[in-house]
């Protein structure tokens, strides 16, 4: 899947030299860049590395040649290609048929609690505005249960970009690689949880984002690899800075191409593209390693707490769990703490397990229990340290419990604010079982996540 964003700061080829720092040594052109001195694309270089218009059959051939060289996949069949206008995906994706009954509670019940955390808005995660959210943010997507890859048609009076156009669609074809190499939608159904689905999805679309970035590097002309990583991440900031939407909302439009790249491309420096693709057989289950591999591969445990007691309160049905990841944790606190140092927090993450419930009563009221485990005690001393020097400033301090035990902080919040005292109690009880398990590494937590079941039915589409 490819992004409006990413080709406007990633594949536009006057911003691509800016990011890299460099410039082409020869600018005449009647000579032909120096394809054969690019180490990235080394074993490739016959290969067609130009601009060239994605809409015509011979353009789309030779690009589907050239990616099939770069992933080392000489049997693999191009995919079929298709055109529609934004339009016409969105009345398409309508058209798909509409949750079960348990499958609204669940997501409903699921957003009142994140809406309670400031970690979303009203029916932002409905599927009909998921799937406009999608339509509105993705230049080009491949499906991987009907194997097609669809382009967007160009509107409007504005010139074409061919040079981004290509980039997109050599982008895609990297995906249709992936799914001939290892089967997507079994490696997507694996996702138990939304930092495990974001993980993955970081995963796949970091390589696609890296494999474009070596075929920018050649049409526009580099001699030698560029600084690729600064490449990748160089515009962070900018898009951090940009970001309106909820994290849950965006962070599959972001983190994937950003964090997922810079990941992805260090993988690939460790081992090359065998290492690379060697990963999709044991993908990263958290963000965390994503996060932390600036310059190197730093991939930490993660610890679960599936199997630990959720609390429990009388009149209340546990509706949905899920863990959300460090990246989550710290987008939390850029909305909700401005100008808080959040980096330190997000490393010392290690788990965490967001539990949802509703009372058994027909006005249903909503509580929500996120617990965040980090890695010493020192880190969860200094996360409930930052929630209550703050209190101030942060917007859920008096409507919200917080409780700390050792490595782990519980976040609580309830529609109905005086039931947090007996939900406080609760979660005493259940956290004086907690020491007696021994850590465990990440599993998947149950129920299914409904934050990661949303995101996979649009990749199903």
């Amino acid at each position: 899947m490819s992004l409006p964003t990413d080709r406007a700061r990633f594949g536009a080829l006057a911003l691509l030299a800016a990011a890299f720092g460099c410039h082409s040594d020869d600018d005449s052109s009647d000579e032909a860049p120096p394809y054969a001195t690019l180490p990235v694309i080394a074993g490739c270089e016959q290969q067609s590395f130009e601009a060239c218009d994605p809409l015509d059959e011979a353009c789309q051939a030779r690009v589907f040649e050239t990616m099939k060289c770069l992933r080392q996949m000489p049997d693999a069949v191009m995919p079929p290609v298709r055109v529609l206008t934004k339009a016409e995906q969105l009345a398409e994706f309508k058209a798909d048929p509409g949750e079960d009954p348990e499958a609204v509670k669940s997501r409903v019940v699921m957003e009142r609690g994140l809406l309670l955390l400031h970690l979303a808005e009203k029916d932002e995660l409905s599927p009909d505005n998921q799937a406009q959210v999608f339509v509105d943010t993705t230049a080009a997507y491949y499906n991987h249960n009907t194997g097609l890859v669809t382009l967007s048609a160009e509107e409007g009076d504005e010139p074409r970009d061919l040079e981004s156009e290509t980039l997109t669609l050599s982008h895609e074809f990297v995906h249709a690689l992936q799914d001939q190499d290892v089967e997507l939608s079994d490696y997507f159904d694996g996702a138990e949880t939304f930092d495990d689905y974001l993980a993955r999805t970081s995963l796949v679309e970091g390589e696609a984002t890296m494999q474009e970035g070596f075929v920018s590097a050649a049409i526009w002309g580099f001699g030698e690899n560029p600084d690729f990583r600064e490449h990748f991440t160089y515009w962070l900031t900018r898009v951090t800075d940009e970001m309106k939407a909820s994290p849950l909302l965006i962070a599959p439009r972001f983190v994937p191409y950003t964090y997922g790249s810079r990941f992805v491309y260090n993988v690939y420096e460790h081992g090359g593209l065998d290492e690379v693709r060697a990963r999709f057989h044991e993908p990263p289950h958290s963000v965390l390693p994503i996060l932390l591999s600036v310059d190197q591969l730093d991939e930490p445990a993660t610890e679960s707490f599936d199997g630990l007691t959720a609390p429990a309160l009388d009149g209340f049905e546990q509706v949905s769990s899920d863990t959300l990841g460090p990246w989550v944790l710290k987008t939390f606190l850029e909305r909700l703490l401005p100008a808080t140092q959040t980096e330190s927090v997000a490393a010392a993450w290690r788990g965490d397990r967001l539990l949802v419930y509703s009372t058994l009563d027909t006005g249903q009221t909503v509580t929500a229990l996120w617990t965040l485990r980090f890695a010493d005690s020192t880190g969860a001393a200094n996360f409930d340290a930052l929630l209550h020097d703050r209190r101030q400033s942060f917007p859920l301090y008096d409507i919200a419990l917080t409780s700390r035990r050792d490595r782990d902080v519980t976040i609580g919040v309830s529609e109905d604010t005086p039931s947090l005292t007996s939900w406080s109690a609760a979660l005493d009880v259940a956290q004086q079982t907690w020491g007696e398990s021994a850590p465990r590494s990440a599993a998947p937590t149950r129920p299914r996540s409904r934050l990661a079941e949303i995101a996979r039915r649009l990749r199903r589409r």
